[in-house]
């Protein structure tokens, strides 16, 4: 009976490791759900740095954007703060393209939901930031049909 326990113990444990391995360097992924009502100008998204930052020396950042398809501009511009404590140490705008010059959706998606990624930082040095804040940056005061925006750490190669 011991011996089971063990054998089956070691396969999950095999198991565990093999999965939880990414083949294209991803170690964490964080997404924040839009409400339906919409996006406001003064509400932020906050993304804590994850704990496995904490085995690596540099590690870069990618950021995705969720939409459907009853979005109705051609991008995205967003706001995204690099903070350490409560100091904004770094500040970048981001523009995020959802549709070609004709109108169709780019990114991955299924149906109607969309998403599309882009590279916001590489080379991040560990405890240069403990968070990523996200704003977005239209003109409109509440964007709608974003349903979610995302954050996904690569090991640095």
């Amino acid at each position: 009976m011991c011996r089971r326990l063990r054998a089956a113990i070691s396969v999950l444990l095999l198991v565990v490791t093999l999965t939880s391995c990414s083949p294209d360097g991803a170690f964490y992924s964080d997404f924040k759900s839009i409400s339906s009502k919409g996006w406001g100008k003064s509400e932020s998204l906050e993304f804590a740095l994850p704990d496995s930052t904490c085995h690596r020396s540099r590690y870069d950042i990618q950021l995705s954007v969720r939409h459907d398809n009853y979005y109705a501009y051609k991008e995205l511009w967003l706001r995204v703060d690099y903070q350490k404590g409560h100091n904004v140490e770094r500040s970048d705008t981001v523009k995020v393209i959802l549709t070609d010059d004709y109108g169709n959706r780019v990114g991955s998606g299924l149906g109607k939901l969309f998403q599309v990624s882009t590279d916001i930082a590489k080379g991040v040095t560990v405890g240069e930031y403990d968070k990523v804040v996200v704003w977005h940056e239209m003109k409109a005061d509440v964007v709608t049909h974003v349903t979610d925006i995302g954050l996904t750490y690569f090991d640095n190669k």
